[in-house]
């Protein structure tokens, strides 16, 4: 039987994560850090990768990821739908720009 092995933090967010062995990873346990909001600031995968979440304090919003950055439209109160929504995602290779109509209905009663 495999086993994949899971422990959580004190506020039940995952801290590590083991998959069953395998024979050419030495190590293969990801684990999870925190900062003291609770937000999720970087990831160490086996090998010693790392992924490094660097968020924006005052939103919340997620500026880089280690692969791309992103950008928001302006949260102030004349931008309309676009109010603090994603703008662009970037890498090295591409980047997407995304725009908005407006909100999805909920019903069409």
């Amino acid at each position: 039987m495999q086993v994949h092995n899971q422990t959580y933090t004190g506020t039940n967010r995952l801290e590590s994560y083991t998959p069953p062995a395998v024979s050419d990873v030495p190590d293969p346990k990801t684990s999870l850090f925190y900062n003291r909001d609770g937000a999720l600031e970087y990831v160490q995968q086996p090998g010693n990768g790392y992924i490094d979440y660097q968020v924006d304090p005052s939103t919340g919003h997620l500026l880089a990821d280690g692969n791309a950055q992103f950008d928001y439209y302006p949260s102030s109160a004349n931008s309309g739908w676009t109010k603090g929504r994603l703008r662009t995602a970037q890498t090295a290779v591409v980047s997407q720009t995304f725009t908005y109509d407006g909100s999805l209905p909920i019903s069409t009663d």
